[in-house]
């Protein structure tokens, strides 16, 4: 007996040894999972460093979140900035009537909403018509930037057209905030609403002309559900579009009109809450991956989501209104047409130079944890 004791008490000695070893290679396992889900495979050499080396994939994630937060993220922020102010500069005035903006902003939703629709249902088909990998290079990269000015365009839109038609009041935000989150909710696409400077998008060779929809319509699809992936995912877009509209008034109503802040400080105060917010969510999200999926897991996954929505806007924000303070200022003019168009056309080539110019991309992303569960 007491030889059988010993060898159960070593026997467990061992296991629980063993398991201390093994716990932190299975999370290095499901992080390395979880990335190829979202980034495509990686080669089994590079599979093997990260799981001798537990830490280092999470090392690079964390440089990942700073990448993100300070050059990748304001060179987005840049580029929405001068594609938003775009109408204001050459439009408003010259084009359409200043006194009454209607016109203006139906016109962006028809450009915005139209382009938009048609990459939906077409993108399949670009890449067929590209043989050279130069080519598919310089027209994907223009493909990057030709989406992202037609779906700020949609956005400007449909936000500027909601302030016009509906007012600024804090009722208004309050109700687009609750109707698009629910919403966003109800068709799991909630992760539509969180890009930079939370996440980012990497050029990918292998899928150069990539459009994440909300039925994932393939080129071999029919016409007819690639027509209704369109009008889908442009109504998943449309209810991003309010679900940040509600957090960004209300962020300014509050720090502004009801805390006393100036814009200044409310725009410091959406930076900092937005980096500790991400900065959380980056903390978390592996012990969410580690979860057993259940109702649980579910619950908290769709919060998780919520709160990276929170954390994109704010720290969009933060980045937006600091750029129109410091970045070539003038007493005159808020902001400047020299600081929207210099900074937007920088951190546009920045992107492209850098392998991020799919980030000016805005796909649809649902909220289901088999297609990943980190923020990347």
């Amino acid at each position: 007996m007491g030889n059988m004791s010993k060898n159960v008490n070593t026997e467990c000695e061992s296991s629980k040894l063993n398991g201390d070893f093994m716990e932190p290679e299975m999370k290095t396992s499901k992080i390395v999972e979880d990335f190829e889900i979202q980034n495509g495979d990686l080669t089994t050499e590079i599979k093997e460093t990260l799981k001798k080396k537990n830490f280092l994939l999470i090392f690079l994630y964390s440089v990942d979140l700073l990448f993100c937060f300070l050059i990748s993220g304001p060179c987005v922020v840049a580029f929405w900035r001068l594609v938003w102010n775009f109408h204001d500069l050459f439009l408003d005035g010259p084009v359409f009537d200043r006194d009454n903006l209607t016109f203006s902003n139906l016109w962006a939703i028809f450009v915005g909403l139209g382009g938009t629709f048609l990459i939906d249902i077409f993108h399949h088909n670009f890449a067929t018509f590209l043989q050279k990998p130069f080519q598919l290079s310089m027209v994907s990269k223009t493909y990057s930037v030709l989406w992202g000015f037609l779906d700020v365009t949609y956005w400007k839109g449909v936000w500027d057209g909601i302030n016009l038609w509906f007012g600024t009041e804090i009722q208004v935000p309050s109700l687009t905030l609750v109707i698009g989150m629910i919403s966003l909710i109800v068709l799991r696409s909630v992760k539509t609403g969180i890009c930079a400077p939370v996440g980012i998008s990497i050029d990918d060779p292998r899928n150069t002309f990539h459009c994440g929809t909300y039925l994932e319509s393939s080129p071999e699809s029919s016409f007819r559900r690639k027509l209704v992936d369109g009008i889908l995912s442009r109504f998943v877009k449309l209810n991003a579009i309010l679900f940040w509209h509600g957090i960004w008034n209300l962020s300014s109503i509050l720090t502004e009109e009801y805390w006393g802040l100036s814009t200044v400080q409310s725009a410091w105060f959406s930076l900092g809450s937005g980096f500790g917010a991400a900065l959380s969510l980056f903390i978390c999200q592996y012990g969410l991956l580690r979860l057993e999926k259940g109702l649980v897991f579910n619950l908290l996954f769709i919060g998780f989501n919520i709160i990276g929505v929170f954390a994109t806007v704010s720290s969009f924000r933060g980045v937006w209104y600091l750029l129109d303070i410091y970045f070539l200022p003038d007493d005159n003019t808020f902001p400047t047409p020299s600081s929207i168009v210099i900074a937007g056309v920088i951190g546009t080539l920045l992107l492209l130079l850098l392998g991020c110019g799919s980030s000016l991309r805005a796909p649809i992303v649902r909220d289901i944890p088999t297609q990943g569960v980190l923020i990347h």
